[in-house]
């Protein structure tokens, strides 16, 4: 990967994901991003980010206050929006003076504000150590029966929204991501997907719609494609008709694992920055 450009490079110790996986998980998404049938992408969007609705979308990334240095009570309490139970232990640790906290900030202040799609070697391995922190706030003795890398990715996707994905068990098992049990296979594949033209198209098509189809009502969408993929995912999952790719054994041959830059993918050869068009100003 020594003369891979810096958004399709990975670390040097980390593992390419094997053939097919990313292209799997592209067809999977290209399901989740349709806009007709039963449950349309765009339908379920706006009730996602509908501000007077009862789901998280609208403030999980945009609740306020907001410290990107910091772990606030803020933040613990929009990681429950999506349903992650954070325990007293875990509040605790993360909240209050303790080694745990000292690590995540630590780890937290080295990851900069950037994208996915333009995270290198450095950032990934930035990212991991945040990541890593975190798990072990939930992994340590007395912590309930919340997954470690459930609560970890919350946490992170919360603090970095353009960078992490959310790591949601069922979005894994769709996608065929869950039987590796690697964040770094789950990161590597979620890049290419948001660097993928097909996925950015549909993405952005499915924004525009949401818009439309919410009428008077007031959605605060995700500025970022990634938080956006993530919300899309998420509804699809939660519907009757998905049909989850078979994961398999976790792959105990594949040490930390990770990401295929992109069997298949789009972007390759495509300047990142023609990629990381922000979306237009939320509507009014």
């Amino acid at each position: 990967m020594a003369d891979a450009p810096p958004w399709m490079a990975i670390p040097a110790s980390w593992t390419c994901v094997p053939p097919g996986v990313f292209d799997d998980a592209k067809r999977q998404v290209m399901i989740a991003l349709d806009s007709h049938g039963p449950h349309p992408v765009q339908e379920r969007l706006a009730s996602y980010y509908d501000r007077d609705g009862d789901d998280a979308g609208a403030s999980f990334v945009e609740l306020a206050p907001r410290d990107p240095d910091d772990v606030t009570a803020c933040d613990v309490h929009a990681v429950g929006l999506l349903g992650v139970r954070v325990g007293p232990a875990v509040t605790r640790r993360l909240l209050e003076h303790s080694a745990n906290r000292s690590e995540v900030l630590a780890a937290l202040r080295e990851v900069q504000m950037t994208d996915l799609l333009i995270a290198g070697p450095g950032t990934l391995e930035k990212m991991e150590t945040l990541y890593l922190a975190l798990r072990g706030a939930w992994s340590a003795q007395g912590t309930d029966d919340v997954d470690p890398r459930v609560g970890a990715s919350a946490v992170c996707a919360r603090k970095r929204p353009e960078l992490f994905p959310l790591g949601d068990v069922e979005v894994g098992e769709f996608l065929g991501l869950r039987g590796f049990a690697s964040h770094r296979i789950d990161w590597m594949v979620y890049r290419s997907l948001i660097g993928d033209q097909d996925v950015i198209q549909d993405l952005d098509a499915a924004d525009a719609e949401a818009r439309r189809v919410g009428g008077r009502r007031q959605l605060r969408v995700d500025l970022f494609r990634l938080r956006m993929l993530d919300a899309a995912l998420w509804t699809y999952t939660r519907t009757r008709s998905v049909v989850p790719i078979v994961p398999g054994e976790p792959r105990t041959d594949l040490p930390g694992h990770q990401g295929d830059p992109g069997r298949g993918n789009r972007h390759q050869g495509c300047p990142a920055a023609d990629l990381l068009r922000r979306r237009s100003p939320r509507a009014p």
